[in-house]
């Protein structure tokens, strides 16, 4: 249980120019429910080919437990248009996804 806090950079070199990204999250373990999750993390993603800047993405989302093999995980989204390839813009907006994890 308890809180936590997670990230990572990574940069990149490749032929004639470079990229770099980075996320970082918080959330907290076993909230509501044992074995649950509520988080939240955003960051800057890997730069598009067709794009000259990284979109970025904030997400926010709860796992649910339903038993040992199974959880949900509902989120809600909030990124550039480019990430989720809606266009040549970088305009934002909110999306949402619902995730399901099964483990054996």
């Amino acid at each position: 249980g308890g809180f936590f806090i997670a990230g990572y950079y990574a940069y990149q070199d490749f032929n004639g120019g470079s990229d770099s990204n980075w996320t970082a999250g918080a959330g907290f373990n076993d909230l509501f429910l044992e074995g649950s999750q509520l988080g939240v993390y955003g960051g800057q993603l890997p730069e598009l080919a067709t794009f000259d800047s990284n979109p970025w993405l904030i997400e926010g989302y709860y796992a649910i437990p339903f038993n040992e093999f199974l959880t949900v995980t509902p989120a809600i989204i909030y990124g550039t248009a480019d990430f989720i390839g809606v266009g040549d813009t970088q305009d934002s907006t909110f999306y949402g996804a619902i995730r399901a994890t099964f483990s054996f």
